[in-house]
């Protein structure tokens, strides 16, 4: 049986530049209630500190997501160097770490071993979906999930910034290009 579309809802993909703050969930309700389609997916979570691009497949075009997320994925990384953060991410505290200064070479060099196929564990705060809630949601309510490994492909991974101007923590901006997690 055809299903049939929502009735004064749009159809087709709509491409949002999501801004940093709001979910991807909370996108896909505003588009939801502005379109007045009741049927809307999205072609990948974005963390909610994160800006870039989410891919909306509003009515019928829902069936095109499957196909989407094997697609890769682009991302632009801020990393700052010589400091932990609580959360693994810019909204947690920043705790300088000791060790050797480091200079844009080295990490040039380096990023040789994080290309091809690598395991990665994804960090406890993360918007990775675990029993139905989002393993940050999980976390900053005091119970932080042990999220098990995946394959990822890096099929680019490039310096693109680097920033010395406080030499004990460097900050370089980063450009990969990768699978989903398989």
């Amino acid at each position: 049986m055809a299903r049939r579309p929502d009735p004064g809802g749009l159809e087709g993909v709509l491409v949002i530049a999501k801004p940093a703050g709001p979910t991807s969930h909370d996108v896909v309700a505003l588009v939801r209630r502005l379109s007045g389609t009741r049927r809307i997916g999205h072609g990948g979570t974005l963390d909610p500190f994160a800006s870039g691009v989410l891919p909306l497949f509003l009515g019928g075009a829902t069936r095109l997501v499957e196909y989407h997320l094997g697609d890769r994925k682009r991302y632009r990384a801020t990393v700052c160097f010589a400091a932990s953060s609580t959360t693994d991410d810019l909204n947690g505290e920043l705790t300088p770490v000791g060790g050797p200064v480091i200079d844009s070479a080295s990490v040039t060099n380096a990023l040789d071993v994080f290309r091809g196929e690598i395991r990665q564990r994804p960090p406890v705060y993360s918007a990775i979906q675990v029993g139905g809630r989002r393993a940050y949601a999980l976390a900053r309510a005091g119970a932080p999930q042990d999220l098990p490994e995946r394959s990822v492909t890096v099929h680019e991974l490039d310096l693109v910034a680097w920033n010395a101007d406080d030499p004990e923590r460097p900050i370089a901006i980063l450009d990969v290009s990768c699978s989903r997690d398989s």
